[in-house]
């Protein structure tokens, strides 16, 4: 997989050491309350991807998702924008989560918070309030 800008990415696989249902999760340092925009890219490929979710973690709970993906979604990279608004500090969430065999990859890069709600554009995959 050949990585969406020219850094680093994250990403998680399920080949071994991997098992089902095995999760990584990236947590970000504490966001102050409002309303934020929530911008990345994503790459689900495989027969055997699991789930890719991103979670508003108030206190010790993080809740439902307010963005979920599951299954392969193919070769190129997904771009997400996901409206994020909290009364509340809060901290967010990306999970990546093993499916059930060991032929897959889940990998997020260019993560951006701005202040705002997300602009309707032709890569909106998402947006939740």
């Amino acid at each position: 997989m050949i990585s969406h800008s020219d850094g680093s990415y994250f990403f998680i696989e399920t080949s071994f050491p991997r098992r089902p249902n095995d999760k990584a999760r990236l947590v970000s340092s504490q966001q102050t309350a409002g309303t934020s925009c929530l911008s990345f890219y994503y790459n689900m490929y495989g027969q055997n991807v699991g789930a890719l979710n991103v979670y508003v973690k108030r206190g010790v709970a993080l809740g439902n998702p307010v963005f979920s993906q599951s299954g392969t979604k193919g070769q190129d990279w997904k771009s997400a924008l996901v409206t994020i608004t909290s009364a509340v500090q809060y901290q967010l969430v990306i999970e990546g989560v093993v499916g059930g065999g060991y032929l897959g990859d889940i990998a997020v890069d260019d993560i951006t918070m701005t202040t705002g709600t997300c602009q309707t554009s032709k890569y909106l995959i998402n947006r939740l309030s």
